[in-house]
């Protein structure tokens, strides 16, 4: 009963107590799963789980975790490995992000080319192939989000008064690929959980933001072997109007191809960091 609670929007005959639950949606709540059976020990550790404070946890580091608790023969198969903050920038920095925070360094003085630099953020694509458990596109998300505060506060400088700005930036901006579905599970909800910690950041800093509940779309992570499938089909380079979209490709995939026979070939993925 509760998952229906928190899933659904139509809540109004259900008795008060459960009306009181907020909806959550996002599909956290669809399936109704079976409650595992706890032991003391289990509870204890719940418990002592519930009274940590949350708020300063980063969501990359389910990607340690994940790869702590898989198979190790699967992590070797698949090449599952956890990259690091440190490696992942020396990717997306001079990918994107260098160039962006050059052009903000260029137009801090011009109120027009700032408010533009709002929009190009707002029409970025980030795709990562072989995406793991998000960690690209949780960093990404985050560095995108803080870039889009340095520009406002460079807005709010140039004006006469503050203006009221919200946030542009949408999880539906950063798309993903994943063979492994508890991994495609993990970069959805870690990608919900980053941008809540980064609307708290706003509202710090400006006083408001949007409100975490219910849930919207969080990312398209596509559960799937992104070597059979179309990629321009889950990130498409042109909007409706066939216009290109400013798409960064990253992450850490290897490709390896081997040769089985002269007119059939098969591709393994190796997931390596290739600096």
């Amino acid at each position: 009963m509760l998952n229906l609670v928190e899933d659904s929007p139509q809540r109004m005959r259900m008795p008060s107590h459960l009306q009181a639950f907020r909806y959550v949606n996002g599909g956290l709540f669809r399936d109704d799963e079976p409650v595992p059976e706890f032991g003391r020990k289990a509870r204890r550790l719940l418990l002592d789980c519930g009274g940590l404070d949350w708020s300063e946890i980063k969501p990359d580091i389910f990607g340690s975790m994940f790869q702590a608790v898989i198979d190790k023969e699967q992590c070797g198969n698949l090449g599952q490995h956890y990259t690091s903050v440190s490696n992942i920038m020396k990717v997306i920095q001079p990918l994107f992000l260098d160039k962006l925070h050059a052009e903000l360094e260029k137009v801090r003085g011009n109120e027009k080319k700032l408010k533009a630099l709002l929009v190009r953020l707002q029409n970025l694509r980030i795709f990562d192939p072989a995406c793991g458990s998000g960690n690209f596109l949780i960093i990404a998300y985050e560095e995108l989000r803080r870039m889009e505060m340095e520009i406002i506060d460079a807005l709010n400088i140039l004006g006469k008064q503050a203006e009221m700005y919200y946030s542009g930036i949408k999880l539906t901006q950063f798309y993903g690929i994943e063979i492994d579905d508890f991994a495609c599970e993990i970069a959805t909800l870690s990608l919900w959980l980053t941008e809540h910690q980064m609307n708290i950041a706003f509202k710090e800093k400006f006083g408001f933001a949007e409100a975490a509940l219910p849930l919207r779309d969080g990312g398209h992570v596509v559960c799937g072997n992104s070597l059979r499938r179309e990629w321009e089909e889950i990130c498409p380079s042109q909007n409706k109007r066939s216009e290109p979209y400013e798409v960064y490709i990253c992450g850490n995939p290897h490709f390896m191809e081997i040769r089985e026979e002269p007119n059939s070939i098969s591709m393994i993925c190796k997931r390596s960091l290739v600096i």
